[in-house]
């Protein structure tokens, strides 16, 4: 069971969640607290991310949530969604010796971490996120040369230490999880890149899970000029059954600086 809700977008400029956001969340566990009613206390971990780590009424919010769902609602820290998102890339990978990158895009941060197996070996939350970025930079939908490059700007601002930490000597594939990696790799190959150089990864049929794999012997480059890519990114464009939305235009951001990969 899957459901976007992109609350992250109902942060006022005070940090404050409004009264449409919190509803939207209570009802979305109210739809879960349906599918887990029964299940013990040991069965259940349910987590909260950046945005309540952020919002400054998170208490107001829980409060009630709890009451929805039935089970305590932990809000981690950003190093603790990064363990997790870890952990769940790589039980859905075979199993290799393979040293891996793994990052996930949501919508208030991003999370990188290095790992080999099962084992998380370096891992990080950064503060950028693609439903923050679009409602900073591209508060009207347009999207434009001008916007695009305040945005890079201030996005190479925050993960400029990345490219010290996570060095590419220090890893052999590269894996992208969640449905943001997969509407960029779908726009990428609708603008021409070539099909197959960007991996879909997995096991089996899980819901809700994706993951997209690169490796470091197979290097990527390429220009995708803002214009050629303006059209693509209409606020209604999903791609390949991705909840993208008005917020693809920031995904492509955070993978493509300058146009680049």
């Amino acid at each position: 069971l899957k459901e976007t809700v992109r609350q992250g977008s109902g942060l006022d400029s005070e940090r404050n969640l409004s009264p449409v956001a919190m509803q939207k969340g209570w009802d979305c566990l109210a739809r879960f607290a349906e599918r887990i009613a029964g299940f013990k206390p040991g069965q259940v971990r349910a987590v909260a991310t950046q945005t309540l780590r952020e919002a400054r009424n998170r208490d107001v919010f829980l409060s009630k949530a709890q009451q929805i769902l039935g089970f305590p609602i932990e809000v981690i820290s950003g190093r603790e969604e990064a363990r997790l998102i870890y952990a769940g890339v790589s039980h859905l990978l075979a199993q290799s010796n393979e040293r891996r990158l793994v990052m996930d895009i949501g919508g208030r941060s991003t999370e990188l971490i290095l790992g080999q197996g099962y084992q998380a070996q370096m891992l990080e939350s950064y503060r950028v996120g693609s439903v923050a970025w679009s409602m900073k930079y591209f508060p009207d939908g347009q999207f434009t040369a001008a916007a695009f490059e305040m945005a890079e700007v201030a996005a190479k601002a925050i993960l400029d230490e990345v490219l010290n930490t996570y060095r590419r000597k220090d890893w052999d594939v590269a894996y992208g999880s969640s449905g943001t990696i997969g509407a960029v790799v779908d726009i990428l190959e609708a603008a021409g890149w070539p099909a197959g150089l960007v991996r879909r990864m997995g096991r089996g049929n899980h819901p809700g899970i994706s993951c997209f794999g690169i490796s470091a012997q197979q290097p990527i480059s390429g220009r995708c000029p803002v214009g050629r890519m303006e059209h693509r990114l209409r606020p209604d464009w999903t791609g390949k059954g991705h909840d993208s939305g008005p917020y693809f235009r920031n995904h492509l951001l955070f993978h493509l600086p300058r146009g680049r990969v």
